[in-house]
């Protein structure tokens, strides 16, 4: 920036004597007051120390820049400080914020906390292009100095004016070429340099956003890493408290299983217990009626050599067959009992009576 004034300086564009206070006032940026529209710029108001002008930056569709369109939509699609048109249907300096509530700061307030002159707001606004009416260089009413003014002798003003005059002749100022060209120029660069500051802000506003998310993004890794272990840790107790509820439940089970075992071998050994038994039982009946029939046999076979053998033949009384002997006497087939006597006259049989059974006996 200070190579391109020297050129301008040595070309007789701008004097060299005011080449520091171009500087000074190039790296100070002063702000400028409300001008009216401008048409390429953005349609916004913003705060700038409380003088509600408009927003310098280039307007894109719908007549606002990219960073009012964000802080629009912060807003809920109400512009925070207003727009120009706002601005426009009132008096200059009846403009109230409709989010605070405050109204227009006066310019000559901004120049006193700034420690600006006129004659340098002028220039800056010449440079700028911009022309400042009279109203900003006023004072508020409550702010003016009440009374009358003190009076000044013309002696005091004489002494002062000749105190002040030099010796010998006036020095020849030297003529300087001023033009447009040369504010024109310093113009551009002012809007350079203002285009070079937004954008290096814009850089670092854009370095530490990138910063906060990527610190967002490590918190959330660290966060789902964490998550992520904790769940793995949860996992790993469910594991470990359903292995141990696996493995009590397969005791419990085998403890059951045994149970049912033991009680069904004692159930088998009782029924095997009771077939031996019955066995038994069976094989000492078996065993009783065998020697009760070889007593018998000795019985009969005893009492057959006592007895005499009787001889009797088959004899068939109304389809059942007997055994009969000569004197008439009927005998059952299977257990030679004595049925009857056999009553040939009258086709009968006749029951036996005790005395006669004595007598056969």
């Amino acid at each position: 920036m200070e190579s391109l004034i020297l050129k301008l300086c040595r070309g007789g564009y701008v004097s060299t004597s005011k080449k520091s206070e171009i500087l000074r006032m190039l790296e100070r940026e002063i702000s400028m007051p409300w001008s009216g529209l401008d048409s390429e710029c953005c349609e916004n108001l913003k705060r700038n120390n409380g003088l509600y002008t408009q927003c310098m930056n280039k307007k894109e569709k719908g007549g606002d820049c990219k960073g009012c369109v964000k802080c629009i939509e912060k807003n809920g699609g109400v512009s925070k400080h207003g727009r120009v048109s706002d601005r426009l249907k009132v008096g200059i300096m009846d403009y109230i914020d409709p989010c605070s509530g405050k109204k227009v700061s006066r310019y000559s307030e901004y120049m006193k906390k700034n420690n600006v002159t006129r004659e340098e707001v002028l220039r800056y606004g010449k440079m700028m292009g911009v022309e400042i009416g009279e109203i900003h260089f006023e004072e508020g009413e409550d702010k003016k100095k009440r009374g009358r003014p003190k009076k000044v002798t013309e002696e005091k003003v004489e002494e002062k004016v000749e105190e002040k005059k030099k010796r010998g002749r006036p020095k020849k100022e030297k003529q300087v070429v001023t033009n447009g060209a040369g504010e024109d120029l310093i113009a551009s660069l002012l809007e350079e340099s203002r285009e070079e500051k937004k954008e290096s802000v814009l850089e670092k506003k854009m370095e530490i956003d990138m910063e906060k998310k990527m610190e967002s993004v490590e918190e959330e890794k660290k966060e789902s890493v964490l998550e992520n272990e904790k769940e793995s840790d949860m996992e790993n107790e469910k594991e470990s408290v359903e292995e141990e509820k696996m493995e009590i439940d397969m005791e419990e089970k085998m403890e059951i299983d045994m149970e049912e075992k033991m009680e069904i071998d004692m159930e088998e050994k009782k029924e095997i217990d009771m077939e031996e038994k019955k066995e038994i039982d069976m094989e000492e009946k078996k065993e009783s009626v065998l020697e009760e029939k070889k007593e018998s046999v000795l019985e009969e076979d005893t009492s057959s050599e006592d007895e005499e053998e009787t001889v009797v033949i088959k004899f068939d009384i109304k389809g059942v067959t007997y055994l009969k002997s000569s004197d008439n006497v009927l005998y059952d087939m299977s257990s030679h009992d004595v049925v009857g006597i056999w009553n040939e006259e009258r086709s009968e049989i006749e029951e036996v009576s005790e005395e006669s059974e004595d007598e056969e006996e």
